[in-house]
């Protein structure tokens, strides 16, 4: 169980966190906005593989108390016991944590509120005599009920549907694009996160909903910009950005090679339906192929399917707007799934008879970077 929520984190955040030493993981500009949530899921994990304390006492003097002495582990529990979680989750009621955080933060929220004292105010350096084995043995519990919570059948499979969750997202829309590559020689890639705010305390859910229908519907028709050959678009929730989403659309590569210029027009469309159909709502939109050249591998602008250094880079964009979910998932009261895809006729499984298409040795490769979950293993397979 703890290997497999291990993998599934790493596999996450590989495609999310921000990383200054390898820029070409940065797809976007909301790479930072749920680190609270990344690490203290990494937490969660790492705390389920053992059943270790992680803090013990070191007895000073009768005047100064005790000392609070903890593992690395432990410094990483210390970090997030002022972190308010109670008033995240009932300030934000659509919104679902993946089981693993939801069990740390229902401790830390536990311990938050005890009526003897809240951990977050222990001074580590020095603990009074009379109240040392208690903040020891509580700081000890979080560890211990984490690991286990996480250990027993259920949470298991709570973990296992969340991971499988968020697996056949990165699936399906890799699928997709391999699909059009297959199709196509030539794509041109545009990257773009639509933004909506609000004067309201709460932004308007139903009135982003409606203009990003509106959106994809012109979108969809190529009303927008010409040869629109597909999209995936992945609604998400950030605590800063709120409601959000991410798309990336699919253009023919062998007509149109103007990305920055399209994604542009693509931004102000989403700017005019807020303005028109959002009822005080304000549009904002960040142009990720503007930006493109600050990545080593963008993934984005015009690609060849024979351009395996692209390919990976796109993977990375599919990865970013799929995986995320592993952490923290939106759900929307009128149900509406978070990742929509156009799927156009010739991408539908045939059900013509016959053998299949046999692949060039480019082509397979180019598909299987795409499609395989494994980072390592793309990254090989591109160089």
């Amino acid at each position: 169980m703890s290997d497999t929520m291990a993998q599934t984190f790493v596999l996450s955040r590989s495609s999310y966190k921000h990383s200054s030493k390898n820029e070409d993981l940065i797809i976007g500009n909301e790479f930072q906005i749920l680190e609270d949530i990344q690490s203290a899921t990494e937490l969660a994990v790492d705390l389920a593989t053992d059943n270790e304390e992680h803090f013990n006492l070191k007895y000073l003097s009768s005047n100064w108390g005790y000392k609070v002495e903890c593992t690395p582990r432990g410094l990483r529990i210390k970090g997030h016991l002022g972190t308010d979680w109670n008033k995240i989750k009932n300030s934000y009621p659509n919104i679902v944590l993946n089981p693993a955080l939801n069990i740390l933060t229902d401790k830390f929220i536990e311990e938050a509120t005890n009526p003897f004292f809240p951990l977050s105010h222990i001074n580590f350096n020095r603990v009074p005599i009379e109240m040392a084995k208690e903040a020891c043995r509580r700081l000890n519990s979080i560890g211990q009920y984490v690991y286990q919570q996480l250990n027993n059948g259920e949470q298991k499979e709570a973990m296992a549907n969340f991971r499988r969750t968020a697996m056949q997202n990165f699936d399906s829309c890799a699928d997709q694009v391999a699909a059009l590559l297959g199709k196509h020689a030539k794509l041109l890639v545009i990257r773009l996160d639509l933004y909506a705010t609000s004067s309201l305390d709460n932004l308007p859910d139903k009135l982003v909903e409606l203009c990003i229908n509106k959106f994809i519907e012109q979108l969809r028709l190529s009303r927008i910009v010409p040869n629109v050959l597909d999209y995936i678009c992945k609604r998400e929730f950030g605590f800063k950005r709120d409601i959000h989403y991410h798309l990336i659309i699919f253009m023919d590569g062998d007509i149109h090679q103007q990305d920055i210029t399209f994604a542009g027009i693509l931004g102000q469309k989403w700017l005019d339906i807020c303005k028109k159909h959002g009822q005080g709502l304000v549009g904002t939109y960040y142009n990720c192929n503007q930006h493109k050249d600050k990545y080593m591998r963008s993934g984005i602008g015009l690609v060849h399917y024979a351009d395996h250094q692209k390919i990976l880079g796109l993977r990375k964009a599919i990865a970013y707007i799929t995986k995320p979910d592993f952490f923290i998932r939106y759900v929307a009261d009128n149900g509406t799934r978070n990742l929509r895809k156009g799927i156009h006729p010739y991408l539908k499984k045939s059900t013509q008879r016959g053998a299949p298409r046999k692949y060039t040795k480019k082509e397979e490769t180019t598909r299987l970077i795409l499609t395989t979950r494994d980072d390592s293993q793309a990254e090989a397979l591109a160089n």
